[in-house]
């Protein structure tokens, strides 16, 4: 644990110093952006470093940012949703679907099952994953 504690001093001696360079060199155009993204990451450290302290954590986001370009995507194609309860709709069979993947359930067997009113239940999704 010496070099998690190690890491974060470095960490803040950095920041710290990118606040005083921040302040005492004269001003650009960006000055208050860099000013606000230094106290950003001073002040969301935890959420940034947490997968130091929780191995099970991932390191980046990559899968929500996957899990989010489908529908990124079909915006970009559609322009948008028709309205709300449309887009209600797209979000929740997204999520039936990307669930049931996630934890190794066909998605085609699962929409079967869905259209058949018998969908994937938390406790089903869950016994499969620890099989």
């Amino acid at each position: 644990m010496e070099y998690i504690n190690d890491f974060e001093i470095q960490y803040e001696d950095i920041l710290l110093n990118a606040i005083e360079e921040n302040t005492t060199t004269p001003k650009t155009h960006y000055d208050n952006e860099e000013r606000a993204l230094i106290n950003i990451i001073l002040e969301y450290k935890d959420n940034y470093f947490i997968w130091m302290y929780d191995f099970s954590l991932p390191v980046d986001d990559n899968l929500s940012e996957r899990g989010l370009r489908g529908v990124k995507s079909k915006m970009k194609i559609v322009g948008q949703f028709q309205n709300e309860k449309t887009a209600r709709y797209y979000a929740y069979i997204k999520t039936y679907i990307e669930t049931c993947y996630r934890n190794n359930i066909n998605p085609t067997d699962a929409l079967i099952r869905l259209m058949e009113d018998n969908p994937y239940t938390v406790d089903e999704v869950l016994d499969t994953k620890n099989d």
